[in-house]
């Protein structure tokens, strides 16, 4: 799978998340991130990143997607996590 097909996977799961609006805490972060000067494509592929680290951390440690560390995560955009 190409780069863009994994972020497209990611961005994906985003656009669902915020029709479903849950977590409730995403659709907010993308408007504060949209507040702070990002364009709509930026904002979205940082908080699909942050959805791509929670899920490889997730996988990693064969534990449940932790909703906790997402939030954390995406309240400290736009600094990016260090991995």
């Amino acid at each position: 799978m190409t780069p863009k097909g994994v972020e497209h996977i990611f961005l994906n799961i985003l656009k669902k998340q915020l029709q479903a609006a849950d977590p409730p805490f995403v659709a907010p972060t993308l408007q504060r991130l949209r507040a702070l000067g990002y364009t709509d494509e930026t904002a979205r592929r940082l908080i699909a990143g942050i959805i791509a680290q929670v899920m490889a951390e997730s996988i990693e440690a064969d534990a449940a997607f932790d909703n906790i560390r997402y939030r954390a995560l995406l309240d400290a955009l736009p600094e990016l996590p260090v991995v």
